[in-house]
């Protein structure tokens, strides 16, 4: 495997360029290349067919060559482009299906089902109070610890222990008797003594409440606080989540099965749906998956993401465009396993466009994520580390991981377009309604599912062949700075496959070490590692207490996405 260069690529001066080549695809019309290779432009398809030649032929060192630099023979460079599978080719009819569904509701209120509350809730301190059912979670929401500063709303220990004896267990005595209420620990402390099991993890018992009583507890919390003298429950609110079971509220795209599965799940979910429905204080997110008639995988081109954006908000086009460029902080780009032509996004609409249908949140993305889902330490899939790598434990793991993707590749498991909108309930069962079959084939790519898993199985292998010729090696060799590098450097890759890349400050640093780098000046945004300033720095920027060199303003660089 070739060593990546920190030192920036040679480029034609007359083109365009957009680099990410350690598995990536690039529009071929805008890419770097060495100056001594031939461009030869491949879809997917074609990428996999010419790894699968390679393996099948043991010529192991070119595969990983091939695969993991898109390099082959002695001068050729490939380029892959995925959108040589799009579906506006006046040569392609790809009918697409879709469907709706309702995923979760959000609501906030002075008590349980009432009041209005217009807050960041996403920040605010709160705690858990109680479920409904396995589908809806209450929390109490307490305004008085808001503060735009606080990096967390998870409540601390002292303001958990003060809004249990001091809030909760007072209520609960005070509402059931404290004859009918002895099972309840009598102190914070003695609750968390209970829960804590041998292992360290906590376990909390389940405390049936009468349903009597729901509509006095919110109200009883309160007042308690505010006789307790604590200040910041005085105004607490009710935050009601609901979260949808998978395929519960699945229907057709029209507005007949909309408003009719709306009302349905609501209804079972214990909500009144003529009460809540005017309650402007009630966001429902609402989505419509879409899947291939001739079962191929479905993704987004990053192209089009404005398209959608426009036709669902029913917004201008300058306002999509701005809510869709990178260098918005509304808008977030997830790539598709590194490829920067297909990828999904979150997009904070902002007050200007929120639309018709006031959608404050959206997002884009593929369904084939699913597959390695797996909440667990900050991640949402499935992850290798570095420290894993450097003790030999990524043996395992790969080669499950490469298993998955050959198994689902075999059973043509289809991967879906996926889109996900929050508006207030008013508008739920309105939205999403006008998406026709000439807008989508501007939206999307189709891929024949043994292409689609085939390609990351073929990304996977390499790395692992890549670590297991490392792990051979002299250990002169493995100690040295490039080895090291590459060693962190595979995790990251390898994570990214299934999974938005880690863009945090230790990721950044890593990607700057490792990945070809380009003067500021030249940059193009949709070719960088990770999102970040273009514009050229001068001392005005850096008057802080911070060193400049000076020929760091001059040749100031950035990480391309190699």
């Amino acid at each position: 495997m070739s060593r990546y260069s920190t030192e920036p690529p040679a480029f034609d001066d007359d083109a365009d360029f957009d680099c990410r080549s350690a598995i990536i695809d690039q529009d071929a019309r805008n890419t770097p290349m060495q100056e001594d290779y031939r461009l030869v432009t491949h879809s997917l398809s074609a990428f996999c067919a010419r790894a699968t030649s390679l393996l099948q032929e043991h010529r192991y060192h070119e595969y990983v060559r091939f695969v993991l630099n898109l390099c082959y023979e002695e001068n050729y460079q490939a380029f892959l482009d995925p959108i040589q599978h799009r579906l506006d080719d006046e040569d392609c009819h790809h009918p697409i299906s879709g469907l709706r569904d309702y995923d979760s509701l959000l609501a906030i209120s002075d008590d349980l089902l009432g009041g209005f509350c217009n807050v960041d809730i996403h920040r605010i301190p709160n705690i858990p109070l109680c479920k409904s059912g396995a589908q809806t979670l209450y929390r109490v929401l307490l305004l008085g610890l808001y503060d735009p500063t606080r990096n967390r709303s998870v409540c601390t220990q002292d303001e958990q222990r003060t809004f249990y004896e001091k809030g909760l267990l007072p209520s609960i005595f005070q509402l059931l008797g404290e004859q009918r209420t002895t099972d309840w620990p009598p102190t914070y402390n003695s609750e968390m003594f209970q829960a804590r099991g041998s292992n360290g993890r906590l376990r909390f018992s389940t405390k049936v409440l009468p349903d009597w009583i729901i509509p006095h507890l919110a109200d009883t919390i309160r007042e308690n606080l505010t006789q307790n003298r604590v200040t910041w429950g005085e105004d607490l609110k009710i935050l009601h989540q609901v979260r949808s079971v998978k395929n519960e509220s699945m229907h057709s795209i029209n507005s007949i099965d909309a408003s009719r599965s709306l009302e349905a799940w609501l209804e079972l979910n214990g909500f009144d749906h003529q009460d809540l429905i005017e309650r402007s204080d009630c966001y429902v997110d609402v989505a419509a998956e879409l899947s291939s008639d001739s079962g191929e995988c479905l993704a987004w081109r990053t192209d089009a993401h404005k398209y959608m954006v426009q036709n669902i908000l029913r917004i201008d086009e300058d306002n999509a465009v701005r809510i869709t460029s990178l260098g918005s902080s509304k808008y977030t780009r997830d790539c598709t396993s590194h490829m920067t032509a297909v990828s999904g996004c979150r997009i904070t609409t902002g007050s200007r466009a929120q639309g018709y249908f006031t959608i404050p949140y959206l997002q884009l993305y593929q369904t084939d994520k699913a597959l390695t889902a797996h909440p667990d330490r900050g991640h949402h899939a499935k992850f290798l580390t570095c420290k894993e790598v450097l003790n030999g434990k990524y043996c395992v793991f790969m080669e499950e991981l490469f298993t998955l993707c050959t198994t689902a590749a075999n059973r043509k498991s289809s991967s879906r377009a996926r889109v996900e909108v929050r508006c207030p309930l008013t508008n739920a069962n309105e939205v999403l309604l006008d998406m026709d079959d000439g807008l989508l084939n501007k939206l999307l790519i189709a891929v024949p599912c043994h292409t689609w898993w085939g390609l990351r199985a073929h990304w996977i292998l390499a790395m692992k062949y890549v670590l297991d010729w490392q792990s051979e090696g002299e250990p002169l060799l493995r100690i040295s700075a490039s080895a090291l590098l590459l060693t962190a450097f595979i995790p990251w890759l390898l994570n990214g496959l299934y999974a938005a890349p880690d863009e945090g400050p230790t990721s950044r640093k890593l990607l700057d070490a490792t990945l070809p780098q380009v003067d500021r000046l030249n940059a193009d945004p949709d070719a960088l590692a990770y999102n970040t300033s273009i514009r050229p720095i001068t001392f005005e920027d850096r008057d802080t207490d911070e060193e400049v060199d000076e020929e760091e303003i001059d040749g100031d660089i950035l990480a391309l996405t190699q």
